[in-house]
């Protein structure tokens, strides 16, 4: 619309008894004003948003890092076999216009502190 930018993005398959991370950002500054929520079905899950840098993003993207808005996912809290997680994004329209640039990102924990990206899309401008 004119006032806003509007996306889902739908994940599963994931391997059972790892930690994954989801989310949405930028190669630069947080996104401001953006409404992030991850479903199952079509309930809003109670997940606490947190916001965190992911490396390792320069085979994906050709960035160094992305600072993302999104969800922490341990073993427990992932869906069922056969189940999806839809990430629901909306962004205003200026904001996305300002940033020109988006990730989508889906990121497994290796080790203690390492988390490599193991799904994402890049959106620019001349996606909306």
């Amino acid at each position: 619309s004119p006032e806003e930018i509007r996306f889902t993005a739908e994940f599963s398959d994931f391997n059972a008894g790892e930690d994954y991370r989801i989310g949405v950002g930028t190669a630069g500054e947080a996104i401001q004003g953006a409404t992030i929520e991850l479903l199952k079905d079509t309930t809003v899950l109670p997940n606490k948003l947190v916001t965190f840098e992911q490396g390792f993003a320069k085979a994906w993207f050709k960035v160094n890092k992305i600072s993302v808005q999104g969800f922490v996912l341990p073993p427990s809290k992932l869906p069922a076999e056969g189940e999806a997680l839809l990430l629901r994004v909306v962004v205003p329209r200026a904001e996305a216009d300002r940033l020109k640039r988006m990730f989508v990102i889906l990121a497994k924990k290796y080790g203690p502190t390492r988390w490599y990206i193991e799904d994402g899309a890049e959106m620019t401008d001349t996606d909306w």
